[in-house]
């Protein structure tokens, strides 16, 4: 049986990409997405931030970073059907990871 994991969990330590400098963190957000008001959003899109970072040398690699009104209620949704979603990527053949719950972070 899948590790239950929490909206919390996904936006605390799931969100940002691991190459992004220590200051940068979600914890905060992931404190207090509970206590958000729900409002109606604005736009049903939105774009990326774009962050640039040195890769090695002169090479610079882009990443993109999703906007937050976005990435909670889809936090909430994979939180919610995290076991059916486990249970069909154990399926997978053709996958060569499937996802796992850390606990240790």
């Amino acid at each position: 049986m899948a590790t239950e994991i929490t909206t919390k969990d996904i936006l605390e330590r799931g969100y940002f990409p691991k190459e992004l400098p220590p200051p940068f963190t979600t914890k905060s957000f992931a404190n207090n997405y509970s206590n958000l008001s729900e409002s109606e959003p604005g736009e049903k899109e939105s774009l990326c931030l774009r962050y640039s970072y040195s890769k090695y040398a002169t090479v610079r690699r882009t990443l993109s970073i999703p906007n937050p009104a976005h990435i909670g209620p889809l936090a909430e949704a994979v939180s919610e059907y995290w076991s059916k979603i486990s249970e069909h990527c154990q399926k997978s053949k053709l996958s060569r990871t499937i996802p796992i719950v850390d606990e240790n972070k």
